[in-house]
């Protein structure tokens, strides 16, 4: 299931349309206190929408510096308003999962993957940021759930997954002759990430191939979107007969996920994966976050989010998935709720996504 605007994407632009998921209940909080000895309750209720949104060029480039002016926001393909505030993602808290393939495909990319990455500290990942490690052969182990995201951390864990699993490889004549379905995994990993309270990225070194999970792209892309986790790709095309006999090495569906999910897919080699790294959070970190208040016209269930630049015609912007509270009625009806028409200018269409799920 591709989400797109009404009309598709436009000529000489890239676009994915991100899932919304409003929930049926609203946040708030309850502050106490006492003046004069007269206690009195304040209610504090989140109903901010921020999207975060790559903006890249043709070429897959990091497009910077672009006048906020330029962003116009769509809901179920409705009439496009212009976000009330945005700004860059820049050093928002990040909750970054790590999965590696090691059924043999991407094995010229393992051996300077745990420098590469411990090498993004402290450029790029701080203590403040999380990560979350797995490696996948026959079946999906979990390594780091959640671990700071220091050098010393990251090379320790990236390291041992690699040893570790590298004897568990899948062979003819045993017991696992295929590794695990590539879509259940990535289940699987954005399920576990579901309380992570940072930006939730996942990072999928695999040749992309799925091997026969149960479930369709569409049904992760779904999950992906409502989990609001951004997928990126690593595919390792070191292999130059790659780039020979195949136009496009990446598998079609594992760059619709991504590209669907707020990510892309990157392609890279044992001597570029340094650098590839460094584009890569040069991404999350130069993302647009796109604010505005919870339309007051919202429904509860899935709903479609379309983001365009009013002048940039080449330009590629995915969009990750982000989840809503709705306004709960019984706080409409307290008479000691403050009334607030934020969100009520709004628009929002009645071509609700259809879901595969």
């Amino acid at each position: 299931m591709i989400l797109r605007g009404p009309n598709g994407a436009q000529k000489g632009s890239f676009r994915w349309v991100a899932l919304l998921l409003i929930l049926s209940a609203a946040w708030g909080n309850q502050i106490a206190a006492q003046d004069g000895g007269t206690p009195f309750t304040l209610h504090v209720y989140a109903n901010l929408v921020q999207l975060p949104t790559l903006v890249l060029d043709s070429q897959h480039r990091l497009m910077a510096a672009l006048d906020p002016r330029q962003f116009e926001v769509s809901l179920d393909s409705g009439r496009q308003f212009a976000p009330t505030h945005v700004r860059m993602e820049g050093e928002d808290p990040i909750d970054l999962a790590i999965v590696l393939d090691l059924s043999g495909s991407q094995d010229s990319l393992l051996k300077g993957f745990a420098d590469a990455a411990a090498d993004l500290v402290p450029g790029s990942l701080h203590p403040q940021d999380r990560i979350w490690v797995y490696a996948v052969n026959c079946s999906l182990i979990r390594y780091a759930e959640g671990a700071p995201a220091t050098h010393d951390v990251l090379h320790r864990v990236l390291t041992n997954a690699v040893q570790r699993s590298s004897a568990d490889k899948p062979h003819p004549g045993s017991s696992c002759s295929k590794p695990a379905p590539l879509w259940a995994v990535v289940a699987t990993v954005v399920e576990q990430m579901t309380d992570a309270p940072g930006r939730r990225v996942m990072l999928v070194m695999s040749d992309g191939l799925d091997g026969g999970s149960k479930y369709g792209w569409a049904a992760v892309h779904y999950l992906a979107g409502t989990r609001g986790v951004a997928l990126f790709g690593l595919l390792d095309v070191s292999d130059l007969r790659v780039r020979n006999f195949v136009r496009d090495p990446v598998p079609r569906d594992f760059r619709q996920l991504c590209e669907s999910s707020g990510g892309i897919v990157m392609e890279s080699s044992a001597k570029r994966l340094p650098a590839t790294f460094q584009e890569f959070m040069a991404m999350l970190r130069g993302r647009y976050i796109l604010e505005f208040p919870s339309p007051q016209r919202l429904t509860s269930g899935t709903h479609s989010v379309d983001v365009k630049l009013k002048r940039k015609r080449n330009a590629f912007i995915a969009v990750a998935g982000v989840t809503v509270a709705m306004r709960d009625p019984s706080v409409a009806n307290d008479p000691t709720t403050i009334p607030s028409q934020a969100g009520a200018d709004i628009p929002v269409g009645d071509k609700r996504p259809e879901v595969t799920r």
